[in-house]
């Protein structure tokens, strides 16, 4: 059973496959697709895998493809037009978010620490920088997690708790996105914010978001942001 592929999106995942199944032994691991960060990436590796099976053994493999119980339908979809593997679908757990009014509590402390922090680093810079906005940044590591997130960001927004865009005078607390990957990025996009803005890491990880993060940081913000009023709906 050990020495059976396995296929992991992203490199958390493939540590902790590493970890519990192998006790963190890299040599006696068949552990794939880490470095894909999403299923369409993916899955050209699996079908590829499950074409070799078939025309070495005459049959079509198995697989177990254990998900959440919101998961998307690339996997099972592509694998299911290519014929070369039966997939055998294990929902191994849900996704239990938070209630709106907690996640709400939480953003707006969150946003009051970084204010805060931000007028005090400002007190040691020239009065050009005080006056703009303070950049926060949402970093969402799912699709679930987004559509959780993001409206509430708009709403705060609409309130005017949160500024339209970076460059607004006056110390305002502006957000910005950031997401661990496409399918996350897309569905931040789908829910209201300019797509353009959207700061997208290039490895699914948090080094890989920590990279994303300081290369935004040194370019100019987007003129418009991603939670300017024509925007957030």
């Amino acid at each position: 059973f050990l020495s059976t592929p396995i296929f992991a999106v992203g490199r958390a995942t493939g540590e902790t496959c590493r970890s519990q199944l192998h006790g963190g032994w890299v040599d006696s691991c068949d552990i794939r697709g880490e470095e894909s960060g999403n299923a369409t990436t993916l899955l050209p590796e699996i079908i590829r895998f499950c074409r070799e099976c078939q025309s070495r053994t005459g049959a079509r493999p198995r697989l177990a493809f254990f998900c959440g119980d919101q998961r998307r339908d690339t996997l099972p979809r592509g694998v299911g037009h290519s014929d070369c593997a039966e997939l055998c679908e294990i929902v191994s757990y849900t996704t239990a978010g938070r209630s709106q009014s907690k996640v709400g509590e939480a953003l707006l402390g969150a946003l009051a620490r970084a204010a805060a922090a931000a007028a005090a680093a400002a007190c040691h810079r020239r009065d050009a920088q005080r006056e703009q906005g303070t950049v926060v940044w949402l970093v969402l590591f799912s699709p679930s997690g987004a559509r959780v997130v993001v409206p509430i960001a708009q709403r705060l927004a609409r309130q005017g708790v949160l500024g339209a865009d970076a460059a607004r005078p006056g110390g305002a607390v502006v957000c910005r996105f950031a997401a661990i990957g496409e399918t996350t990025a897309a569905e931040i996009a789908a829910l209201g914010v300019d797509a353009q803005s959207i700061v997208r890491a290039s490895e699914p990880d948090e080094q890989g978001v920590g990279r994303a993060l300081r290369l935004a940081e040194a370019r100019p913000p987007p003129v418009a942001g991603p939670l300017a009023p024509q925007e957030a709906h």
